[in-house]
Formats: C-alpha cells, structure tokens, sequence
C-alpha cells in the first residue's frame, strides 16, 4: 500500500496490478512548510482555487455524486 509522510496509507491496487481509480496527489514535507508560511488569505486563496479545478476534473458522475452527499 502506498504511504505518505502523514502516515496514511492508500488504498491496495487491484488484483492485475493496476491501482485503484481515482485521484493521487502526494504532498511532501517541503511543499507543507511552504504552506503552512502563507497568509490565512493566501491559503484560502489556494484553497479555493485547488476545489475549483477539483470540481472542473470531475466526471459527470462524479459530480452527481457529490451533489447527492451535499443534500443538493
């Protein structure tokens, strides 16, 4: 199983080997302390961006999926 430096671990890959589908992102240790230094502001600001592009990746379905979980 993949690990991050969280300590959290991933979900296995299938049984040919291929891994789950979805979506993996690994974030190091570096890329934390660079944004744990920014504003409130500038981490909204990156926040809100990052859901965004999240939500514009997002198949159909899963957008519909999302919309049911929220109750819309």
């Amino acid at each position: 199983m993949p690990t991050c430096s969280s300590g959290w671990t991933g979900p296995p890959a299938v049984a040919d080997g291929d891994p789950p589908p979805g979506f993996r992102h690994r974030v190091s240790d570096e890329q934390l302390r660079v944004f744990a230094a920014r504003t409130p502001d500038e981490r909204l600001r990156w926040l809100d961006e990052t859901r965004a592009t999240l939500i514009e990746m997002a198949s159909p379905e899963t957008r519909r999926r999302w919309r049911v979980v929220r109750g819309g």
